[in-house]
């Protein structure tokens, strides 16, 4: 970012604020943008081409079939069949196909007969010596595992892992904030900082404008909900005063809701083990991440923290301070549970509460977040962080990046763009939350 411009004594630019130290001596409270600072310090910035983008990811290459709305026969012998095997639980079996049982017996594949696109019927044999009976009832879930075909065999059927997407799209946030020529030299408008050597004042109007500019930015990747494919439909969903449409991307919580994984603690409040069990279950069957980062609100994560604390100090790790002379154990922020790491962050985001009222489930809920990276087939094929951000490139950038525009008007800007005795400051970045695989991310709900 631009290292600062003066107009005599004035820290005119507020890109400034821009750089860590700076921007944590003068905004010391009230930060809303830890979402955003949290995806500045993992660079999951990328620049994109279009107003729209679509992510590849992987579905798991293994996927149980749920024979609900199907109908069972033979139940009990060694050879059952399972008749209208409805929508996605459909077209995943295939001559050969090795399954497991609910009662933990195998069975192969033996036919497969396609009557729709979302309509088999497949029969299975048993495969134990002795073909012991196979036991299944509609409901239940059946594994496919392996693939096991006969001597001479004819080709097998093909087996296809279609890509699943998500359409993302662009928003634009912009935000606009000024100073007049006498107010900035206001105790109550203004402050005074070193910079290069030199004693500069700013304007508290700019820091606001960016603080404001960053919450939005984050609220936004956070909470948004998707509207139209494009800004070519004739009839957008909202329109703005221009006649434009307005376009929204998919924030993190909705993307959680409907494509990750989602848990409720059985008695909200109260965790226990049994709820970590079932956590750990929900991730193993979507083949999630080996490690995880929980956030939410310090009320969420206190209420795991005190949890954790009680339970002793197995495979936790602990904020400690020193208190007259002792060691204190103040909060657990990692666990380890069912081979998997969790490390818990409380975000100023989620405390907002003129943001998220008291009695919303986003402040009662840990999100998770998975480690690593994954590997897409759009953009080059090459490997992504589960979670990023695409911006588009801002045509005239000003006194910012293509990323983040600052653009400067006014009597008093550096540049002078009119008479008028004030400095206006524009902020935009158009931009979109970018998620790969996005059924490893899920959502604890902690608190009632």
């Amino acid at each position: 970012m631009p290292q600062g411009t003066f107009t005599g004594n004035y820290a005119g630019v507020p890109s400034l604020l821009y750089q860590p130290d700076i921007r944590k001596e003068l905004i010391k409270r009230y930060q809303d943008d830890d979402f955003v600072n949290f995806l500045d310090k993992t660079g999951a910035w990328t620049k994109k081409t279009d107003d729209k983008f679509v992510t590849a990811f992987d579905s798991p290459l293994n996927i149980v079939v749920d024979t609900t709305g199907a109908t069972v026969t033979n139940s009990g012998t060694a050879t059952v069949t399972v008749t209208n095997l409805q929508g996605a639980n459909a077209n995943q079996l295939i001559v050969g196909k090795m399954v497991m049982f609910p009662n933990g017996l195998q069975g192969r594949v033996q036919t497969v007969t396609t009557t729709t696109l979302a309509n088999d019927t497949v029969t299975i044999r048993s495969t134990a010596a002795g073909n012991p009976n196979l036991t299944l009832v509609a409901g239940g879930i059946l594994v496919p595992y392996s693939n096991h075909q006969e001597e001479g065999s004819l080709q097998p059927a093909p087996e296809i892992w279609p890509l699943t997407t998500l359409t993302q799209l662009i928003g634009i946030f912009r935000k606009t904030g000024g100073i007049t020529d006498v107010a900035r030299a206001r105790n109550n408008g203004s402050f005074r900082l070193e910079i290069g050597g030199k004693e500069a004042m700013g304007s508290w109007q700019a820091v606001r404008t960016l603080m404001s500019h960053r919450a939005d930015i984050g609220y936004g990747l956070l909470m948004d909900e998707i509207t139209d494919p494009n800004f070519t439909n004739t009839t957008p969903t909202v329109v703005g005063a221009q006649g434009f449409g307005v376009q929204f991307g998919r924030g993190l919580v909705p993307t959680i809701r409907d494509f990750g994984w989602n848990y409720s603690l059985t008695t909200l409040g109260t965790p226990t083990l049994a709820d970590l069990e079932g956590i750990t279950n929900l991730i193993t069957a979507v083949r999630g991440a080996d490690e995880y980062m929980l956030v939410g609100s310090r009320a969420a994560v206190a209420r795991m923290s005190s949890f954790f604390k009680n339970l002793g100090s197995a495979g936790l790790t602990s904020v400690r301070m020193m208190v007259n002379g002792r060691e204190v154990d103040l909060t657990v922020e990692e666990f380890t549970f069912g081979g998997r790491t969790f490390r818990m962050a409380a975000w100023n985001t989620f405390d907002n509460q003129q943001v998220l009222l008291t009695s919303n489930a986003v402040s009662k809920t840990l999100y998770a977040i998975p480690y690593g990276t994954a590997h897409v087939y759009s953009g080059g094929g090459k490997d992504v962080p589960y979670m990023g951000v695409g911006y588009l490139p801002v045509i005239h950038p000003g006194d910012g990046t293509e990323k983040q525009a600052e653009v400067h008007l006014g009597a008093l800007a550096v540049n002078p763009t009119s008479g008028t005795a004030r400095e206006d400051w524009v902020y935009e970045t158009m931009c979109a939350l970018d998620i790969a695989n996005p059924y490893m991310f899920g959502s604890i709900r902690v608190l009632a």
